[in-house]
């Protein structure tokens, strides 16, 4: 549900709207008030997804309220109510979606809710592809015969490069990838994968030992593999482990 709060000062207004909205699917009224500081309060303490506000209210008005609005961070949807249609330049500085005018009409009303709902709709069609993904960026697949087989990054202990072919260790087994290392690369996280030598990247968490090795490069063990660290990537991985 989308939750709209209708402030203004007009009681018989706040009711027409009420009658209006309570009649649209996928909204719902939450209780109207009739000043700024009210809709301060429900914006601080309710949190509604849209405003069907005043412009002309006693004391803070629907453009300062509206000032305000645009600088919070995930700011609701605003649409105007008003007698006047002088206002258009107004409610475009604070990213209104528009607004109805006075006398209000039921066409109107649904019109500018149709609107926002639709623009509700693709924000939250946004949202859900990045965090799918986002959630895929994590599964990385290799191929067996003609099987692609997924697993978590976090099962990746570490990738190496081999007689021109790539290689996972994926618990204590390893497997042919079909892509490059610098592919995979771009696939794992920063965070937790260190490309260590121009052949080998490591998961950060599997690292038992590091060891100096000679002509200042370093050996890290993982399992039982000692995998060099290259010269240049050793200062990088002090940092990485902090030592």
């Amino acid at each position: 549900m989308i939750n709209i709060l209708i402030a203004d000062d007009e009681e018989h207004v706040r009711e027409e709207l009420t009658y209006i909205v309570s009649k649209i699917q996928d909204f719902n009224v939450m209780p109207p008030v009739n000043n700024g500081t009210q809709v301060l309060k429900m914006l601080t303490n309710n949190k509604p997804d849209v405003l069907l506000l005043d412009i002309e209210m006693p004391g803070m008005d629907g453009i300062e309220i509206g000032k305000i609005i645009k600088e919070m961070q995930d700011p609701p949807y605003i649409v105007y109510v008003t007698a006047y249609d002088n206002y258009a330049l107004d409610a475009f500085k604070v990213n209104a979606v528009g607004y109805i005018l006075k006398p209000i009409s039921e066409k109107d009303v649904r019109k500018k809710l149709d609107l926002v709902k639709r623009m509700i709709q693709t924000v939250e069609a946004k949202e859900h592809e990045s965090n799918t993904e986002s959630a895929n960026n994590n599964r990385i697949a290799y191929k067996i015969d003609e099987k692609y087989i997924f697993f978590e990054q976090s099962d990746l202990m570490f990738a190496y490069a081999k007689d021109r072919e790539v290689f996972l260790r994926i618990k204590e087994k390893d497997y042919l990838y079909n892509q490059s290392l610098t592919k995979l690369e771009s696939k794992l996280d920063p965070s937790k994968f260190f490309r260590c030598h121009r052949n080998y990247i490591v998961n950060i968490n599997e690292i038992t030992e590091v060891t100096a090795w000679f002509n200042g490069a370093y050996l890290i063990k993982i399992q039982d593999m000692n995998i060099t660290v290259s010269r240049n990537r050793v200062k990088e991985l002090k940092r990485i482990l902090d030592f």
